[in-house]
């Protein structure tokens, strides 16, 4: 409990660190709280501005995943996405004016990627992201984050997540290239001594580790990692996934003439070869339940540890092994949420396309005429697409009896 309390008074030491900080921090939790049901029942389509928002400058890599749907695209030119080609990033001159737009609302701004710290203007852009006083948080596989520490504490980004996905041995199989953990680990070593050099909060240190059947029963090694390595917070995630069935009907749904008859705009096809199908057996779930419980309460007075989607025990298996079971067809994502792509295309899921930000607005684009037609879509139902999505909702619907 020593060490909960205190990282919450780090945590509200870093929020009451700047008046933006903490405006920020307050517009999140509104939105999220109460700002989004509202919008969902009362705004006719429309929202408030995006309580946050993820861009990826940069789809370059260093690693190999095993369940990266980048790695597929980098290694197979038929399955690359159009925007793909590094030669098509925007310049930071773009991003500097997307960044002017975002300065009155000052959603969180998730950088990620791709690795993140290969844009060839990566701290430019931090520079220019602070200097507007966005909260900024930045992903990243760690393996080259050693070099960038001193940059990041002392521009004062608040949020750094480094992928974790197991021991040693097990991450460096997962990420494709053999010393990875050894690299991530000095990144966030060199990060907390930053921080303690410079005696600030931030950024906090979070490690994300990403179930899947190659590394489920190794999560009390993961969490021992993380803790050793002094992580604030560490976010187990039960993987989204399809299945081949899923994905034919999905797509069959979306084709050049039947969106265009909605009057969408999206690339083609919606879920690309490749992605990640599901390989959890009955006996694995069975043998992780027990587990989650155990590392929940090792991790207790020693790390924050969340699970996300956030499924209480008896739906675990139904997530992995029903992709029919019926939760709530609910997804406030649409309300809420905006990614950015390295050419800035702007998308909210499943490759539908709202525009470009160097054509158009964020606002022109959160609340366009195409973002209306999405949200009324998805109001109706949740796409074939969206079944294990780990933005939706997985909460038990009425007619779940079993």
């Amino acid at each position: 409990m020593k060490q909960e309390r205190g990282l919450l008074w780090r945590i509200l030491k870093l929020g009451l660190s700047s008046r933006a900080r903490l405006q920020g921090i307050l517009r999140f939790g509104f939105l999220r709280a109460v700002g989004i049901a509202y919008h969902r029942r009362f705004g006719h389509g429309l929202s408030a501005l995006p309580s946050n928002l993820s861009i990826m400058p940069t789809l370059r890599c260093n690693l190999s995943c095993v369940m990266c749907t980048q790695s597929v695209s980098r290694k197979d030119r038929a399955n690359r996405p159009r925007w793909y080609d590094p030669k098509r990033e925007l310049p930071i001159e773009k991003w500097v004016s997307f960044l002017d737009e975002l300065s009155t609302s000052r959603p969180p701004l998730y950088v990620t990627g791709g690795e993140p710290v290969l844009y060839p203007h990566f701290r430019e852009l931090v520079h220019e992201s602070k200097k507007r006083r966005l909260h900024v948080h930045l992903a990243t596989n760690g393996t080259l984050l050693a070099s960038e520490a001193e940059f990041l504490v002392e521009e004062g980004v608040e949020g750094v997540t480094i992928s974790l996905d197991g021991p040693p041995e097990v991450h460096n199989q997962i990420r494709g290239v053999e010393g990875a953990f050894n690299r991530a680990a000095e990144g966030a070593k060199a990060l907390v001594e930053a921080r303690r050099r410079r005696g600030t909060h931030g950024p906090m240190l979070s490690f994300l580790c990403t179930i899947s059947k190659s590394n489920y029963q190794y999560l009390q090694e993961t969490l021992e990692h993380a803790i050793m390595l002094n992580g604030d917070f560490m976010q187990v995630s039960h993987v989204a996934f399809f299945s081949p069935e899923l994905v034919d009907k999905h797509n069959a749904m979306f084709t050049k003439e039947s969106i265009k008859t909605m009057g969408l705009e999206m690339d083609l096809p919606s879920i690309r070869d490749g992605l990640y199908e599901n390989e959890m057996a009955p006996e694995d779930v069975r043998n992780l339940v027990p587990l989650m419980d155990r590392v929940k309460r090792s991790a207790k007075g020693r790390i924050m540890l969340t699970f996300e989607p956030r499924l209480p025990n008896d739906l675990i298996a139904p997530y992995y092994l029903d992709v029919y079971y019926p939760f709530v067809e609910r997804c406030d994502a649409l309300w809420g949420s905006l990614n950015v792509g390295p050419d800035g295309r702007v998308s909210p899921c499943l490759n539908f396309v709202l525009g470009n930000i160097t054509q158009h607005t964020i606002r022109e684009l959160w609340n366009g005429a195409m973002m209306q037609r999405l949200r009324a879509l998805l109001s109706d139902g949740l796409l074939p697409g969206c079944r294990r999505c780990s933005r939706r909702s997985y909460l038990k619907s009425s007619r779940c009896f079993r």
